[in-house]
């Protein structure tokens, strides 16, 4: 058997190529190696994401919901072409009108969603801020859902450009008395935290949750699991098949990023305690990094991935709100 050959073909790389990386000692356990390195990458760059109706059910019971606040939730849908050339279908999700301020300033923030989710999901942290005026925004990611499917998911780089464009549209459109936050969760805390330095002049505040800081070092913590093959080769080539055609995982940055970011930008950490998918170090390395006073770091007691908001619902909002009023966010 020509391992060679299968190794080139499987990962569309050169065999000069390959030998760059360290991939040259083919053999059975070598193109295991290379079948899943590109294996892994191909399903990130297009996960597709779980069905809307599946997240739409796991949003409501996760979000704790009053069944008639959810049922008065109004959802306009909206195609923008974004200025970073991006068609995006966005939906417009209004409070119920009892929980409208008559101060006439627009109030949004935009759902970030992670990794092989829809954008639905995210509607389990608008109670935080429906009851404040708010209205929702959200749309599905780069390589999720048959909108996303278009492009191919960057897992933060591709994905920081459209939350900057996004940011710039409801700017524009609502003009500079407006107040927009965002809101990440997973990989949506990863985006965030990869262009928080962009949107920081076009928006009014961050709140990241379950986070990673830097793609490249969230791949390197997977791939401690796979020990038996070796750790910088693997890494070396996963990071050079995750190319989308604009970005790798290493161009993903991390908390070098969120130490550029202005010290009065309010920025709020969460995670859970809990989490082994995403290590909590990640936000607590991210809430150390953040220069200034505006900003709040805090792990939620044995949460799990994901699951701050939902295992701690009252603690949460207690504590995103607090913080927001400190901010004159509300």
């Amino acid at each position: 058997m020509d391992y060679l050959k299968l190794e080139e073909k499987i990962s569309g790389l050169s065999a000069e190529k390959l030998q760059s990386l360290g991939i040259n000692k083919p053999g059975p356990s070598e193109l295991a190696m290379v079948a899943f390195a590109r294996g892994i990458t191909a399903w990130t760059q297009r996960p597709i994401g779980m069905p809307a109706p599946i997240t739409y059910i796991a949003s409501f019971v996760m979000g704790h919901y009053n069944i008639n606040d959810w049922t008065h939730i109004k959802r306009k849908r909206k195609t923008v072409t974004l200025d970073n050339g991006r068609r995006l279908k966005m939906v417009f999700a209004s409070c119920p009108k009892w929980f409208k301020k008559n101060d006439g300033k627009d109030r949004y923030i935009v759902l970030v969603h992670g990794f092989n989710v829809s954008a639905p999901a995210m509607m389990h942290y608008y109670p935080i801020f429906m009851t404040e005026g708010y209205t929702a925004v959200y749309y599905q990611q780069r390589g999720h859902g048959m909108d996303g499917m278009k492009y191919k998911c960057s897992m933060g780089y591709d994905e920081g450009k459209d939350l900057e464009a996004i940011c710039r549209y409801l700017r524009k459109k609502s003009g500079d008395d407006c107040i927009i936050g965002a809101i990440g969760e997973s990989m949506g805390g990863g985006i965030l935290c990869h262009c928080m330095k962009d949107i920081q002049d076009i928006s009014d505040f961050s709140v990241l949750d379950c986070g990673y800081a830097g793609m490249d070092e969230m791949a390197s913590y997977i791939e401690k699991f796979f020990f038996f093959w070796p750790k910088q080769q693997l890494h070396d080539l996963i990071d050079e098949l995750s190319f989308t055609g604009t970005a790798k995982y290493s161009d993903v940055g991390g908390v070098e990023n969120i130490a550029q970011v202005d010290p009065e930008y309010p920025a709020y950490f969460a995670h859970g305690g809990g989490d082994f998918f995403v290590p909590h170090h990640f936000t607590t390395d991210m809430g150390d990094a953040k220069r200034g006073t505006n900003s709040r770091a805090k792990l939620y007691h044995k949460a799990t991935h994901a699951c701050s908001h939902f295992l701690h619902p009252s603690e949460y909002e207690k504590d995103v709100r607090d913080w927001m009023r400190e901010n004159d966010l509300l």
